[in-house]
């Protein structure tokens, strides 16, 4: 589906454009994003399918979106934006949302050199994710305009029926199981250093012992939050307002379960600068 504000391609859609500038003065003015939809659905506004209902994310994604930045909306505008959106007044769930890192991280790679983005905090300004720690440097996106594309997409997703009956269906074994599973794994981790520490095994035996074992806990501490996830659904109808409730931490669960990675290129890729890699795609 086109994303508002554009036509099919990586053309403007003029009228739509104006319309999200029309919500940047008014959320500059003290507007909510709640009000804000409301109105779009009382007047009949299309959205970008021509279909369905105004939510307050679907506008949050459209005012911070990357692909909108310095082209529907001056850079600074949408800059101003993300730390208007971000401040804990107008967060409906501030208590449990803010202070601490995205649920975003270890999901997001720089699209030059491959490197996690790591968050970078300024006193003066909102927060950013940024390739360092070894990474090249070269590519920063703020974390509200991120974190806003990728909960619209999540919630997009969960709202589709189809979807939501492939991802129940993802992982067919019971919880017992991948508990089962995870804790003959930690078993193993302590035999082995047990065996290592009494110098009956060689470091690189260790080593492969090791990192199987803890592939085998990784894939059932997925399979746990899968099922965890997909049995706290709500009805579709349901879904924004339940993902406006959750705590980071749940939304961190949901993005793992759902997000293999998602690729920041440089703001020299344009406006496609976001690239999600879907789990099961």
């Amino acid at each position: 589906m086109r994303a508002y504000g554009w036509q099919t391609g990586s053309v403007v859609d003029e009228a739509e454009a104006k319309q999200i500038r029309e919500w940047a003065a008014a959320i500059k003015d003290g507007a909510s994003l709640r009000s804000l939809a409301a109105a779009a659905n009382e007047t009949g506004l299309a959205t970008a399918s021509g279909s369905g209902k105004w939510a307050p994310l679907t506008i949050k994604r459209a005012l911070l979106s990357t692909r909108n930045a310095g082209t529907i909306l001056e850079q600074d505008v949408a800059d101003d934006l993300g730390e208007l959106l971000q401040a804990p007044e107008r967060a409906r769930f501030a208590s449990t949302n803010t202070g601490t890192p995205s649920w975003l991280l270890r999901l997001v790679m720089c699209g030059i050199c491959g490197e996690p983005m790591w968050m970078q905090r300024f006193s003066d300004r909102a927060p950013d994710m940024k390739c360092t720690a070894g990474g090249c440097g070269r590519v920063a996106v703020r974390q509200s305009h991120i974190e806003a594309d990728a909960e619209a997409r999540i919630v997009a997703r969960l709202s589709d029926a189809r979807w939501r009956s492939a991802l129940a269906a993802a992982t067919s074994m019971p919880p017992e199981h991948w508990e089962s599973q995870r804790d003959l794994a930690h078993e193993r981790m302590v035999h082995l250093a047990e065996t290592f520490g009494g110098l009956e095994s060689t470091r690189v035996a260790f080593d492969r012992g090791v990192a199987a074992a803890r592939e085998v806990v990784t894939e059932a501490e997925r399979a746990l939050d899968h099922i965890s996830v997909t049995a706290d659904l709500p009805e579709v109808d349901d879904v924004v307002e339940w993902w406006e409730q959750l705590p980071t931490d749940r939304r961190a669960d949901i993005a793992r379960i759902m997000i293999d990675h998602i690729t920041v290129m440089s703001r020299s890729a344009g406006p496609d600068r976001l690239r999600y890699f879907w789990i099961g795609d």
